[in-house]
């Protein structure tokens, strides 16, 4: 798989020695998601840009595609905007990929319409969380636990129940982090002023 934002997205079948486009011209500026448990599926978003003058007639949306790019569907967010400095806020996690989380905003260019919208059921509903971040990273285990990261803020903070309540991840007292990880064996590493920090157990306790 390579591409992506203004490029578009595309997909090699011999270890990268050709590419081919897997997206039409209003899918081709997005952000593409590869599923860790169901091989094949794609979740791809694509907003519409309001800087981009010629994804004028895009819809927009939130797609998927279960045949390794060959057809998608839409499954949310139709109309919403692409909201700049939020690129990474784009996370899908669960067994299943029931849960996705994505930055949007109902009007372009408008602070006060910018949300943080989530599904719980594969994007037949979908919900706004009471929480903003630039940086979303999710559990691809279990989607209800989500991490919302700002750079160079004082901590992370962690939702066990897709975003309904939070908590912040704190190693120090002290410190500002500019770097969050979290790898799918669910251990978390944070960087900051006052070293490395890692966690096996979702942020409970910490080694430096």
């Amino acid at each position: 798989w390579g591409g992506g934002g203004h490029v578009g997205t595309y997909r090699s079948d011999d270890s990268g020695m050709t590419f081919y486009p897997i997206s039409d011209e209003c899918l081709s500026k997005g952000t593409l998601h590869i599923s860790l448990s169901q091989p094949g599926t794609l979740f791809l978003r694509s907003l519409v840009d309001p800087y981009d003058s010629s994804a004028a007639d895009c819809p927009g949306g939130i797609y998927r595609s279960t045949d390794r790019g060959v057809t998608w569907e839409l499954i949310g967010l139709q109309g919403y905007y692409l909201v700049g400095g939020a690129e990474e806020a784009f996370e899908v996690g669960g067994i299943n990929d029931d849960f996705i989380y994505v930055i949007a905003s109902t009007k372009p260019i408008q602070e006060n319409a910018v949300a943080l919208y989530a599904t719980s059921d594969g994007g037949i509903t979908w919900y706004t969380v009471n929480k903003l971040c630039p940086t979303i990273q999710v559990n691809p285990l279990d989607g209800k636990e989500v991490y919302c990261f700002f750079s160079h803020s004082d901590y992370p903070e962690v939702s066990f129940d897709a975003g309904k309540t939070w908590k912040a991840l704190k190693p120090t007292e002290t410190s500002t982090f500019q770097e969050f990880s979290l790898f799918r064996s669910g251990n978390i590493v944070l960087v900051g002023g006052d070293g490395l920090f890692v966690s096996y157990d979702n942020g409970k306790n910490w080694q430096e």
